[in-house]
């Protein structure tokens, strides 16, 4: 029997499998200055709580609009730009989906994201859900990656919340960007 080159692959979700659409339509539509909704939502203090899971993804987006209020003009308006920013819906890389599927056929997939508690539902309505041998959603954890706490890699949390009890060898899906704009693969070693 042929030993597998790797024990699992680990990859990001969002900005490798997923990749949001630029703002800038809809903020000026809302009389927003192109940026401010990225700004107001991933200012550290508002976007921290909302990664690790002491908040909700629907306690982040009120956050987000409250924020913006003053900007907005009014809560009103604030709260209207937030839903149209909520409904975005990001495009799939298909070639890394199909990357993911086969990959899967000689080694344990797991996917990491610093993402809120919506992560699962965006997923399921994006026909994602099943894509990964687990899903590490930093909000069901507590922990944004990377962690200082785990020396500044993601590997051995997230392959441990997969029930996995070694240190693999894994491949990494980045989010960097060859020049043919296919996603990069290299081959590390954990160091736990």
């Amino acid at each position: 029997m042929t030993a597998r080159p790797y024990d699992a692959v680990l990859g990001d979700i969002d900005g490798v499998i997923r990749h949001w659409p630029a703002a800038d339509a809809l903020e000026r539509a809302n009389g927003l200055r192109p940026g401010a909704l990225a700004a107001a939502a991933f200012a550290p203090g508002r976007l921290q709580p909302a990664v690790t899971g002491r908040i909700t993804d629907e306690q982040w987006r009120d956050a987000v609009a409250a924020g913006l209020t003053e900007t907005c003009g009014s809560r009103e308006r604030a709260l209207a730009a937030v839903r149209a920013w909520s409904e975005l819906v990001p495009a799939v890389d298909q070639e890394v989906v199909t990357l993911l599927r086969d990959l899967r056929e000689v080694a344990s997939v797991a996917l990491v994201s610093n993402a809120t508690t919506r992560l699962e539902q965006d997923l399921e309505r994006q026909g994602l859900a099943g894509l990964a041998d687990c899903v590490v959603n930093s909000a069901r954890i507590g922990l944004a990656k990377p962690d200082p706490r785990r020396r500044g890699t993601t590997v051995p949390y997230a392959l441990s919340a997969g029930g996995r009890g070694r240190q693999p060898w894994v491949a990494s899906i980045t989010q960097k960007r060859l020049p043919s704009g296919s996603a990069r693969t290299t081959k590390s070693g954990s160091s736990g």
